[in-house]
């Protein structure tokens, strides 16, 4: 029989000439699986085997050919991909709820943690394996909001995009993905530049669509585009495009898909508007005076807007000249300004200024015409005069005899005249912000820009507390104003601190006003402080921070305020979070685990998308090394903070000097102890290891006492659950840290497992001696416990099996044995044992006993290599015990089922007995399936042939749903054999029957 050669991640082939059977031979990493001859023993390893020690830092990127596999280096614009999906973020989370929350928290931390240990490639397998169930969940969610209207199938096509795109986006972060698919990367990147913007603006249209007026959408929709154009349609260089070709393109986005996102942007609107006006009945009639209007004023708006964007490559793409867009955007300006009047009045929108609002359009635009130019500047200044006259002219013709209060933070109350006062300065500060944009100083503007969004901060808090101004307006100013000191930034017309300084004015009165509106507590003078220096840190931290520019040690102290400008602020935000996840008023300790999480996701998010380029560009090999060993420990503070978080919701410990509370904070200081101990850098023997376990292991006992036993418990069972609990750490530790030991051998591990195990069994048998006759020996407490205790030693020790270390854990080999270890055959007797404890402790009698009986099988995926029943187990046939025992499962409960099968009825009689009789005639496509799977043999296939037909009878004379399921499998099997297994060949005419 030729030998057959499956290659598992093949990297990079090497031929030999020396070779005679002239076979590839393949680097090392790359596993190749070649099937045993008839004349080879099947106990010799075989190339795909392991060798017997491997590498103190063995990884799977260690098998990767980095000649081969280039990272092509990290997704730069993070930045611009998270403006896009923080609407789409909120929403998933809002509609996937608390469950949404919990999965993605603890996945990421899972991830980030396995990604630290340089298992890149296994990340990115678990995050699909985890993104799949998410993904249904979601969809299931919105599903049925198909009910309520067959439009929403749009908002389920958006959901499903932004969830794929949102994973496409985590994607890219994984070293491994980018590696091994860079055009894959590039597609991606691509989609994340032009599809995620259009579906953050359909999302965030829809959900305002459900508190607006829907004929204040598409002009909604219409900002929303052009802020993300603004930011997605500059020329920026792909991520990972390392080596073009000849004249390509090197952009993210081509010139035609700019041309296809400008014409969405300008006529998406105006069509939404149409179809408000046909399909809703909440709008008015498309071809009333009110709606053409209103569509005039959109298709206007849009051509001005579409103007305003960087488009003038698209523009010589096209052919046309520039001068045309210069034409248009006049026109369509002064369209837009003659027309914006009647509209925002059938908006329903109420002022003493409303009329004058074109003309302040028109008398500011010619005074930005004039200021561009920069050689007219006492015309400038005139214009400036003549605008503050006019401004004061309006504020001397309103009503200044009004009784109205105005309320100021919560304080006394001022008059209307002081009020009018702040208008006006409000007014002569603009005007010198728009002077000194081109005349003054960066610093001389940004101080006036910061006075003057104070004194407008205080008049919106006016108006808004009086309730002259509604809570949408106050969010819409406050966002736009801060993009507009953002770009004022980037274009470097503003300083850094100036402008995180207004920013934070800005956005720390749309977040208050938010808090108060869900929560209706009040916000002093004090807690607006604490929340602008909160909202200061975040600004400074994720938005406006280059970290080229700053050292490591203002980024620690960054993240350091950052956290405790968070912690002022529990009260305020956290409450605020805490009252909307659980309804109620959270208690103290659900506020201190809420900042740990929200801490731990702000450290990781800030390690995630930032990252540390010094080390690229410093010549210093120790700097970059204190570089990433800095980047590793946030990362690792990040991880501690919501895994403690994490605890904390489990055990909510109270604040007072109970006994209880006390055992409480003596369980969270426990759990940080071990996670120091596991993040440290220490050496370890096992005598240290033992005493600190024996400490670390008091709290975990006594809660596994509580949980178990309950308040029946005796000295006895403390004892054994105090030993079992210090053996489960100490495993836990030797897994974890095995590389610090200084000695270590695997003698030390089969003792800890033989006393875990037979203190387990001990304590089973004295409980049942002193247990009443009623009680079953399934129902007591130990049971429980010695199925988990030989659980956790059978996943700990296959573990441990592949994290073997030179001179600490033997392997096991064909020329090792003599050495008999025994770690193996202790881990296969746990796997049985916890494979019986597990049947034994399924659900009730019935079908779903037998399925989870045939779930339990999955623990003989711990199954090793030993020297006695499985000393030919390789990595090829992993599989082949769980696939074994999971159909013996099947055919045992098959013949049970037949056998308390009682019917009165003839017929279903004989077909008892004819599944009787059928049943063993099917046994042996199993044999085979198991000799191909175990050895790559193959016994008969004729007996497949012949068998096969067989299960459909079995099927037709099933008297259980567990023989369905026996028979379906068997079907299953079968056909999978004939497609990909046998020969097929006609008797006699292959080689292959030569024997």
């Amino acid at each position: 029989m030729d030998p057959e050669l499956h290659v598992k991640f093949g990297i990079e082939a090497v031929q030999t000439g020396g070779n005679s059977d002239n076979l590839p031979k393949f680097r090392f990493g790359v596993q190749t699986i070649e099937t045993p001859t008839d004349d080879e023993d099947s106990d010799i390893s075989s190339d795909f085997e392991a060798p017997t020690t491997l590498p103190h830092d063995y990884s799977d990127e260690d098998k990767v050919d980095l000649k081969e596999l280039v990272d092509p280096g990290p997704y730069r614009y993070n930045k611009h991909t998270s403006v896009a999906a923080l609407p789409c973020l909120i929403l998933l989370i809002a509609l996937g709820g608390e469950l949404l929350l919990i999965i993605t928290t603890l996945s990421a931390a899972f991830l980030i943690l396995l990604n630290n240990e340089g298992e890149n490639r296994k990340c990115v397998i678990l995050f699909v394996l985890l993104f799949i169930p998410v993904h249904i969940y979601m969809l299931v969610t919105v599903f049925p909001l198909l009910w309520l209207s067959l439009w929403n199938f749009f908002l389920l096509l958006a959901v499903n995009g932004a969830l794929i795109l949102t994973a496409g986006w985590i994607l890219l972060q994984f070293v491994s993905f980018r590696k091994e698919e860079p055009i894959f990367c590039q597609v991606i990147e691509q989609l994340l530049f032009t599809a995620y913007p259009t579906i953050s603006v359909m999302l965030t249209s829809w959900v305002l669509s459900t508190i607006l007026l829907l004929s204040v959408i598409p002009i909604l929709q219409l900002l929303l585009g052009f802020v993300m154009l603004q930011i997605f349609l500059v020329p920026v260089v792909s991520s990972f495009k390392l080596k073009p070709e000849e004249d390509e393109d090197m952009n993210v986005i081509q010139q035609p898909i700019v041309v296809v996102m400008v014409t969405m942007l300008l006529l998406s609107p105006s069509v939404l508007h149409v179809l408000f006006a046909i399909f809703s009945p909440s709008t008015s009639s498309l071809f009333t005076s009110k709606s053409l209007i209103e569509l005039c004023f959109i298709i206007s708006l849009s051509l001005f807007m579409v103007t305003l964007l960087s488009i003038r490559q698209l523009i010589e793409y096209l052919g046309l000249q520039y001068s045309l867009v210069i034409k248009m955007r006049y026109i369509s300006g002064a369209a837009a300004t003659l027309l914006c009047y009647p509209v925002l009045q059938t908006f329903g929108l109420i002022s003493h200024f409303l009329p004058w609002l074109p003309v302040s359009i028109v008398g500011f635009s010619i005074l930005g015409i004039v200021l561009s130019w920069k050689k007219h500047k006492i015309v400038a200044i005139s214009l400036m005069v003549a605008l503050t006259v006019l401004m004061f002219y309006w504020i001397i013709t309103l009503p200044w005899q009004l009784q109205y209060p105005f309320i100021f933070l919560h304080c006394n109350k001022i008059p209307i005249s002081i009020f009018y006062i702040l208008l006006g300065i409000n007014s002569v500060l603009c005007l010198l912000c728009i002077y000194l944009s081109t005349y003054g100083t960066p610093e001389l503007l940004g101080f006036f820009i910061v006075l003057e969004s104070l004194v407008l901060v205080i008049c919106e808090v006016c108006l808004q507390k009086s309730d002259l101004i509604k809570l949408p307006i106050i969010h819409a100013t406050g966002i736009a104003t801060s993009y507009m000191l953002y770009r004022l930034y980037m274009s470097h017309k503003l300083s850094q601190t100036t402008a995180i300084i207004g920013a934070s004015i800005h956005l720390t009165k749309v977040t208050s006003a938010l808090l108060d509106q869900i929560n209706p507590s009040p916000i002093t003078l004090l807690s607006s402080l604490l929340l602008l220096c909160l909202v200061f840190m975040c600004l400074k931290m994720f938005v406006f921070e280059n970290r080229l520019n700053i050292s490591q040690s203002q980024t620690l102290a960054g993240l350091c305020l950052l956290l405790l400008s968070l912690l002022v602020n529990i009260k305020t935000v956290i409450s605020t979070l805490g009252y909307v996840l659980l309804l109620e008023q959270p208690s103290t300790s659900i506020l201190i685990g809420l900042w740990l999480l929200i801490g731990g996701a702000l450290v990781l998010l800030f390690t995630q998308f930032h990252p540390q380029q010094l080390q690229q560009q410093t010549e210093n090999k120790q700097q970059q090394t204190e570089n990433k060993q800095i980047d590793n420990d946030l990362n690792k503070l990040g991880l501690v903070m919501l895994l403690v978080s994490i605890i904390v919701f489990i055990i909510q410990p109270d604040i007072d000097l109970s006994l209880y509370s006390i055992f409480q904070w003596c369980e969270l200081a426990t759990m940080l102890v071990f996670t120091v101990i596991l993040y440290s850098n220490i050496s370890l023997n096992f005598n240290y290891l033992l005493l600190l376990s024996s400490i670390l292991s008091i709290c975990p006992s006594i809660r596994l006492v509580i949980l178990i036993i309950g308040e029946n418990w005796d000295v006895i069972s403390v004892v054994v659950y105090y030993i079992s609990t210090t053996i489960l750490i100490i495993l836990l530790i030797i897994y974890i840290k095995i590389e610090s030991f200084i000695q270590l051998s695997d003698t030390y591990i089969q003792y800890l497992c033989i006393c875990e195990i037979s203190s387990q069994i001990m304590l089973l048998i004295w409980e049942s001696f002193n247990s009443s006759k009623s009680t079953s020996l399934l129902d007591l407490p130990t049971f429980k416990s010695l199925l988990l205790s030989s659980l956790y030693l059978s996943i700990i020790l296959k573990l441990l099996s592949y994290k073997k270390v030179p001179g600490i854990l033997p392997t096991v080999s064909k020329d090792e044995e003599k050495v008999r270890p025994l770690l193996p055959i202790i881990a296969n007797t746990t796997c049985f044992i916890s494979f019986i404890l597990l049947c034994l402790q399924g659900p009730v009698d019935g079908f779903l006993h037998d399925m989870w009986c045939c779930g339990a099988s999955l623990i003989f995926m711990c199954l090793q290599k030993d020297i006695l029943l499985f000393s030919n187990l390789r990595e090829y046939n992993q599989n082949t015990p769980t696939s074994v025992a999971a159909i013996t499962a099947l055919i045992i409960t098959t013949f049970y089922r037949n056998y308390t099968f009682v019917t009165p009825s003839l017929f279903r009689y004989c077909l008892k007995v004819l599944e009787l009789l059928i049943l063993p005639s099917t046994v042996p496509v199993y044999v085979i399936l198991w000799t191909i799977m175990w050895r790559h043999e193959i016994l008969s296939e004729k007996t497949v042939i012949f068998c096969l037909p067989l299960n459909a009878v079995l099927l037709y004379a099933s008297t259980s749903y567990t023989s369905v399921v026996l028979s379906l499998t068997g079907i299953g099997v079968g056909l999978y054999m004939i497609a990909y297994k046998l020969p097929m060949l006609p008797y006699g005419s292959h080689e292959y029957y030569d024997k």
